[in-house]
């Protein structure tokens, strides 16, 4: 599994688009425990958090579980404003934008469809779900 995220800086608003990929060969169970599938958050130069995509929202409390084949994605787009947590427009500067998508992954045994034994060479590592994008504003 590959986790992509690019970003495009609009006037107004920073568009994030998120891709999670099957490159590998095999189908993938992916899983969600909640709406929330993925968070964003974003870290000045210093490491203070500025924003938060989860604040303020609330998500559905479902088990969500979709099969991935190969070549196959799940994607995401999230808009921000530059605004921080107190609704104030950002300054100019250097910034980190961490984003993670919120599943657990599951190599399926092309068989009837159930999860393989799963040992260390199926369970995805925690860091291929989450990327770093560096922006300046």
């Amino acid at each position: 599994m590959e986790l992509r995220a690019a970003y495009i800086k609009n006037e107004n608003e920073m568009v994030f688009n998120i891709e999670l990929m099957n490159d590998t060969k095999n189908t993938k169970e992916v899983s969600f425990s909640s709406g929330k599938q993925y968070e964003i958050y974003i870290v000045d130069e210093k490491g203070k958090e500025v924003y938060r995509y989860s604040d303020d929202k609330f998500f559905t409390m479902a088990f969500i579980i979709r099969q991935l084949k190969s070549g196959e994605s799940l994607s995401w787009q999230e808009k921000w404003n530059y605004t921080n947590k107190m609704g104030e427009p950002m300054s100019e500067g250097v910034f980190d934008a961490f984003i993670e998508v919120l599943a657990m992954v599951e190599t399926m045994d092309g068989g009837e469809g159930q999860p393989e034994n799963l040992n260390e060479n199926t369970k995805i590592e925690e860091s291929n779900l989450e990327v770093v994008l560096k922006f300046n504003l």
